[in-house]
């Protein structure tokens, strides 16, 4: 099997981190769900093996809705981890169990992914009985903040230590969530900006690392044509996108979704 996978700037963050909670933020069409698929293929691979040279791993993917889940996770899921190797059971849980050969040539990996949907208090229900390696919430900025906590506690739950085999488990475990970018007083904004008003602290829980994408357009509303960057003027070329305000919006050399739309977009303005 191979997996033409070239990661963006950010995500060559993001697979390099060892943090709990890896928070991915940026615009529409950026590769967040592609970047958040292909992490958790690496951790899989990398997991240790166990004493019968197995590296196994569990996770749960999770989406708002059951459309959102089928119509999104699971096609984005299955365009990287297809079929063949991932055999996708629609029982309750959806389910597949990834069965590969290891690149080392000794070793086998076996991941099984439960694919959920949830958006509501009571949905933590779902979450109880559920012992994982780690979980992937798509669009985390749909669900409630207290499932995403809850979410992370049920990690690192699997493959179990043996001690007496000199097995520790999972070798990684945590959480993955993505989102476009939400409103000020958001959960998400708060844990990833905000600050304590009498310490002046970061309320950003431990061990959970936020990652920015670039974002999609940049506002050069009065801003002189010659202060501009030379990758800024090239793309005044392709059109400015004005609002309703008169802003002038135009696109983000640096963005990491360009390459993803086929077509430009862009509302030409004489």
């Amino acid at each position: 099997m191979k997996i033409n996978y070239r990661a963006s700037a950010t995500f060559r963050r993001v697979h390099k981190t060892n943090a709990l909670v890896k928070a991915i933020r940026g615009p529409i069409g950026s590769g967040k769900s592609v970047g958040c698929v292909m992490e958790m293929f690496r951790i899989c691979l990398n997991q240790e093996p166990n004493s019968d040279g197995v590296r196994r791993t569990r996770w749960a993917c999770v989406r708002n809705t059951y459309p959102e889940l089928k119509g999104t996770v699971i096609k984005t899921f299955q365009a990287w981890i297809p079929e063949s190797i991932c055999p996708i059971k629609y029982d309750s849980p959806i389910s597949g169990m990834m069965k590969i050969n290891h690149p080392d040539g000794k070793t086998t990996v076996e991941a099984e992914f439960m694919f959920l949907s949830m958006d509501k208090p009571k949905d933590v229900k779902k979450l109880m009985s559920l012992e994982l390696t780690g979980i992937w919430i798509n669009e985390a900025q749909f669900l409630p903040v207290m499932l995403v906590t809850e979410a992370v506690t049920r990690t690192g739950r699997f493959p179990e230590k043996r001690v007496s085999e000199g097995f520790d488990g999972a070798t990684w475990n945590g959480m993955i969530m993505d989102t476009n970018s939400p409103d000020d007083d958001h959960w998400w904004h708060t844990f990833e900006m905000a600050l304590d008003e009498e310490t002046g602290e970061s309320l950003t829980p431990k061990n959970w690392e936020f990652f920015t994408q670039p974002g999609a357009l940049i506002d050069i509303t009065g801003i002189p044509f010659e202060s501009l960057s030379n990758g800024v003027k090239a793309n005044i070329e392709n059109g400015l996108y004005v609002d309703y305000h008169g802003h002038r919006f135009v696109a983000n050399p640096l963005a990491e979704n360009v390459e993803n739309h086929k077509k430009r977009l862009w509302l030409l303005v004489r």
